[in-house]
């Protein structure tokens, strides 16, 4: 397995110590594209073995959702399908994609996504918190986590995002080494100078298409329903 594939058991264990300090409404498991991931519904299981939420999401481009195994859809409450230019299912995929949803009772959040904008200018700082090794067992983790989430001043990368104002640009599906090659630019060449005089333009051109299929938007997460039903696995 690759070296950057979360493995099951540190995440479990992460999410277990910061469950002892937060909660959060969902968890959502992203990539590159998580179905890639060959123990990808065991990492859903260690975050919910950890109690940090009840509702566990998992975001792809749904290439590779129909072929997902049967387990995954027994444990997931949500998928968010986000829809590219150019790399999409077909609408007769989708459609098979809200029938199994239906059958599993897991919502399925299918988000067209057919404008781009550059989100970071050059590299980000560091903020002093090492990604890594930010969840951190000790007596004082929920006091360091309460200052930070709470600071008057916001993260140092937070100075170098663009927001809604980076220039538009065409979907791309990129090799990791080129993640940053796109970034490697000042911001004076990112950003857009219309949009910076009307960020809410920005705002506007970049909000997605979104259609809920599967399970009603109001219904509880999947799993406890499934779980009072006796259907799902723990």
């Amino acid at each position: 397995m690759p070296a950057w594939f979360a493995d099951p058991e540190q995440v479990a264990r992460d999410l277990t110590v910061l469950a002892t300090a937060y909660s959060c409404a969902f968890v959502k498991i992203l990539g590159g594209e998580p179905l890639l991931h060959p123990r990808l519904p065991e990492i859903v299981e260690a975050v919910r073995a950890s109690g940090i939420t009840d509702h566990v999401a998992v975001a792809t481009n749904g290439l590779l959702l129909e072929r997902a195994e049967p387990r995954l859809w027994s444990v997931v409450d949500e998928f968010k399908v986000s829809v590219y230019p150019g790399s999409a299912p077909s609408p007769e995929v989708l459609e098979r994609l809200r029938r199994r949803a239906e059958e599993h009772g897991v919502r399925l959040d299918v988000t067209l996504v057919p404008v781009f904008h550059e989100p970071y200018a050059e590299h980000l700082p560091p903020d002093g918190v090492p990604i890594q090794q930010g969840i951190q067992q000790g007596e004082d983790f929920l006091t360091r986590l309460h200052s930070y989430l709470t600071a008057s001043e916001g993260p140092a990368a937070c100075r170098w995002c663009l927001g809604t104002v980076g220039r538009r640009r065409a979907h791309a599906q990129l090799a990791r080494p080129k993640w940053q090659a796109a970034q490697d630019a000042t911001s004076e060449e990112l950003v857009d100078p219309q949009l910076l005089a009307d960020p809410e333009r920005g705002t506007a051109l970049g909000t997605p298409e979104r259609t809920v299929l599967g399970t009603d938007e109001s219904a509880p997460t999947s799993w406890a329903r499934r779980r009072r039903r006796g259907d799902a696995t723990t």
